[in-house]
């Protein structure tokens, strides 16, 4: 490769490198996603369900195919001019089906380049990369090697959806030319909102490089972005209706150009816009890059080690002394004191909640009387997905010390249940029977409500033990930062929800059979039966989680 001070180094040298380094950045990529089994299994999945949705119902396959329209129903309703290609769905005409398509662009392009963000901003730069590319190439040529793997990270996230939503596209309008266009406008739309992406997380990063203040409370400062992430697909209608509007669905109109429908001007503006852009992104990514990758990051502050544990927490302390060894309170105790050092942190436990709420919210208008059993499934997965979603990589630069200490393994994860399950237990319990005595009136109900949502605050905590030995996150962890928890991994939080929601079903099943009371909480057989196989789902799952991070925590080697 050439040097970095060869100034009259041509463009197409510098486009050969930039392509190297994609290649060499999607090579790493593939192989530690096939290391990992489970991260390899969770994006699968996201792409999975990614292409259902952009492909939506297909007549003949309603049972295999997602409920909704998608790009088969809105082509149909386009090329047809609307006349009964959609009847009885979100989208009953050809307007309808043109704001419907760009209001799926616009949230494709937000959420691209939501994730590019974060992606940016996790990587942290190439200054700590220890191929030195930072000394041999100019930034402006790393910039969009690093910004052509992202999007091509990105693609393969949407590598089925737009196959399959080519294909439909191109059914359901009866034109073959559909495909192409689409395709044009899915490539369009991923590289404009992977550049956009890109850019936002570099000046984040810079702020980070830059500023104390952003770099302590970070997770604060970043946390409205991930809920604007999870709230697109909770109000992905009204998102849709919004962002239609906007520049970034465009490229939508390129799609509907071809089989005869959107705007030509729009797509004209799409077609013509997106080389403009991407070229003044490039040129503002290159300087943001260079104050972001040959910045000194501000000096951490110094941390309050002796502390102890004050307010709730501090209530707390004679309880668990009465009822846990010295080893596992010491855990406790130390886990207490860095949510109090990073409070922020907690805004993490609303992840894997976003995207269940919407359902619990349906759930609970068409049956009231699951508001209580809402309230302890939620509330205790809530508990959950604090400190215990990633264990390992909360103990940072101190797990090599955790690791080689006999007979650690157990006081560390009995450590990390203590730490969720006391307060979050008597929270959710004390929750939990307020909301029954106010729905039903009676104290033996609320009683029983809880101390079912007291056991689940156990359980699910458990269970998030074993999620998070199984899927650790330590990108995050920093030598010199080893104050507070950290962020659990994305995976981790994918498959947490998950066992929320089947941990939840068999109860809210069987206040479903019990019937939609509009006041009051059922204790017919199908309540009481739905509320015990919670408890036996939930205890299986915990049982198995709880013996699987004991063992990864006696076997883990640093390194794998």
């Amino acid at each position: 490769m050439s040097g970095r001070l060869d100034t009259g180094q041509s463009a197409i040298p510098r486009l050969r490198d930039a392509a190297r380094i994609a290649r060499v950045e999607t090579v790493r990529h593939y192989r530690r996603q096939r290391e990992h089994s489970w991260r390899a299994f969770s994006e699968l999945f996201l792409v999975a369900v990614a292409a259902l949705v952009v492909v939506g119902r297909v007549p003949g396959a309603e049972g295999w195919t997602y409920p909704d329209p998608g790009a088969y129903y809105y082509a149909a309703a386009v090329a047809s001019g609307g006349a009964g290609a959609a009847t009885g769905t979100v989208a009953t005409g050809q307007d309808a089906a043109v704001a419907a398509v760009r209001g799926f662009a616009g949230i494709a392009f937000v959420l691209v380049a939501l994730v590019t963000m974060l992606w940016t901003t996790k990587g942290q730069g190439w200054r700590e990369r220890d191929d030195g590319l930072l000394t041999t190439l100019p930034v402006g040529t790393i910039v969009v090697g690093d910004a052509l793997a992202k999007t091509i990270k990105a693609g393969r996230f949407l590598s089925l959806a737009i196959v399959g939503g080519a294909a439909a596209f191109a059914l359901g309008s009866g034109r073959p030319l559909g495909a192409l266009g689409l395709v044009v406008a899915a490539a369009g739309l991923v590289a404009t909102a992977t550049a956009c992406g890109y850019v936002a997380g570099l000046a984040a990063l810079v702020a980070l490089r830059r500023s104390a203040f952003v770099r302590e409370h970070r997770l604060l400062v970043g946390s409205p972005l991930v809920m604007l992430y999870f709230g697109l697909f909770v109000g992905s209608r009204q998102a849709g209706a919004l962002l239609a509007e906007w520049p970034i669905a465009w490229h939508a109109d390129v799609a509907l150009a071809s089989i005869g429908g959107g705007e030509p001007r729009l797509a004209a503006a799409a077609l013509v816009g997106t080389p403009l852009a991407l070229a003044g992104l490039w040129a503002v990514a290159t300087r943001l890059a260079g104050l972001a990758w040959l910045a000194d990051p501000p000096k951490a502050p110094e941390s309050d080690a002796g502390a102890e544990p004050a307010g709730l927490l501090g209530t707390l302390d004679k309880p668990l002394a009465a009822t846990c060894s010295r080893p596992t309170r010491a855990v406790t105790r130390a886990l207490w004191l860095r949510v109090r050092r990073r409070p922020q942190a907690l805004l993490y436990v609303f992840l894997p909640l976003v995207v269940l709420l919407s359902v619990g919210y349906e759930f609970a208008r068409a049956v009231p009387s699951a508001l209580p059993a809402l309230v302890a499934v939620y509330g205790a997965g809530a508990v959950g997905a604090g400190a215990t979603l990633n264990p390992l990589g909360n103990e940072g630069r101190g797990l090599p010390a955790t690791l080689t200490t006999p007979g650690s393994a157990r006081h560390v994860v009995r450590g990390y249940l203590v730490s969720a399950a006391l307060p979050g237990g008597l929270l959710v319990a004390t929750l939990t029977a307020g909301v029954a005595a106010a729905a039903s009136g009676s104290i033996a109900v609320a009683a029983s409500a809880g101390l079912f949502g007291a056991a689940l605050s156990i359980l699910l905590p458990a269970i998030a033990i074993g999620v998070g030995t199984v899927l650790p996150e330590f990108d995050a962890i920093r030598p010199a930062e080893n104050a507070g928890v950290t962020v659990p991994h994305v995976y981790a939080v994918v498959a947490y929800s998950g066992a929320i929601g089947a941990v939840g079903a068999p109860v809210l099943a069987g206040l479903y059979l019990a019937g939609p009371g509009s006041s009051g909480v059922p204790a017919g057989p199908a309540a009481v039966a739905g509320a015990a196989g919670t408890l036996l789902v939930a205890g299986a799952l915990a049982g198995l989680s709880y013996r699987r991070a004991v063992r990864t925590f006696e076997t883990y080697l640093v390194g794998e």
